[in-house]
């Protein structure tokens, strides 16, 4: 795949006091933000950026660079979700008012270590030019100024990676498309390239708002037919793939796939094998009720970030409420559903680092 170096807008640090207030608003506020000279240019050369992320999960480094719209059309960047129109036409409203990506898509790719090796190096080589501490995170950025050092990122990139997969951003991507057809001229667009040891992939764990008329024993009874059911003495996280950590009734349990269930798997696609589809098909919907997961406003969903306490507290509000947390899909599970040209449910994952809002530009 093609990557290249661009001429990027970076937020001018001396003029912004709150840097939490700022880059919230910046999604908002970007076009009055730039007239006011909150940004400022990165120099004449086009450039390549290393990011580097320090938050509570580890110590994450990519680049920033320009991909290529040509790449994406041809399926070299690949998706794995659905983007709906409605939205897609609002991102290009803003696009345009904005004249500029104020935010990159995230991409990733199978662990190259030669790759990491190199963005390192380039961290010791040029010294961070700025860094923006923002709700709890520490982003680093190293300016690739030197055109030899973002040609010899372009070659190895080029070298190593066919393809690279959509992390997070599925409608910027979709919309740069759009705006590519209607102006050639804006064939390259801003991406963030993580391989795949360098970002974690979070749950989003669900609250059903419903038992479907089923006593909490009862609604235990229904379970008991696919899973094995294990009381717990307090709060956990899954262990385990085929495991689910349910909160009912102010009670913890761990539900454990039956092995004639497991055995069925082989029945179903990579997508639908994914615990999340598993926890849709046989509890959601075959016990609970519900049909439509994508828009029924009874099913909620919470960041994996967020922890359980957050779960517990939110199902402990109301009765009538069931919360589950789900064991997080790995990355090679999320690249071989992608290969596999299927789409992931809704609300999958969730990934760490995540991109934010103003803290690199490219203008058109």
């Amino acid at each position: 795949m093609k990557i290249r170096a661009f001429k990027a807008k970076l937020p001018n640090l001396k003029k912004i006091e709150d840097t939490d207030w700022f880059f919230a608003q910046a999604k908002e506020y970007f076009p009055q933000f730039m007239k006011e000279g909150y940004f400022k240019s990165a120099g004449q050369k086009e450039v390549m950026i290393v990011q580097r992320v320090k938050n509570a999960q580890g110590d994450f480094i990519g680049l920033m660079a320009c991909t290529d719209i040509e790449d994406y059309l041809a399926g070299k960047i690949v998706r794995h979700e659905h983007t709906l129109e409605e939205k897609e036409r609002k991102m290009m409203s803003l696009t345009k008012e904005r004249n500029a990506i104020i935010k990159p898509t995230m991409l990733t790719y199978l662990k190259i270590q030669e790759i990491t090796d190199l963005l390192l190096k380039y961290t010791e080589k040029y010294p961070a030019h700025h860094q923006i501490n923002f709700l709890g995170e520490q982003h680093s950025f190293h300016i690739i100024d030197k055109e030899k050092h973002t040609k010899k990122l372009a070659r190895m990139f080029k070298k190593h990676l066919p393809k690279v997969y959509i992390a997070d951003g599925h409608h910027r991507f979709a919309t740069a498309a759009s705006l590519y057809k209607q102006n050639p001229e804006r064939r390259y667009f801003l991406s963030a390239l993580f391989g795949s040891d360098q970002l974690e992939i979070n749950e989003f764990n669900r609250i059903v708002e419903t038992l479907n008329g089923y006593s909490p024993k009862e609604f235990l009874a229904q379970l008991e037919k696919t899973f094995d059911i294990i009381p717990l003495s307090k709060s956990r996280k899954p262990q385990r793939i085929h495991e689910i950590v349910m909160h009912l009734a102010k009670d913890w349990y761990a539900l454990r796939l039956k092995e004639e269930e497991i055995e069925k798997l082989s029945q179903y696609s990579p997508a639908e094998s994914l615990d999340v589809s598993i926890l849709n098909r046989l509890i959601i919907k075959d016990i609970l009720g519900i049909n439509d997961i994508r828009s029924d406003a009874r099913v909620r969903y919470v960041e994996g970030t967020k922890g359980i306490k957050e779960i517990q507290r939110k199902i402990n509000k109301k009765d009538n409420r069931v919360g589950f947390i789900l064991y997080p899909i790995k990355g090679k599970s999320f690249i071989t559903v992608s290969d596999s040209g299927e789409t992931l449910p809704p609300k999958s994952t969730f990934f760490t680092p995540r991109m934010r809002n103003g803290f690199v530009v490219q203008m058109f």
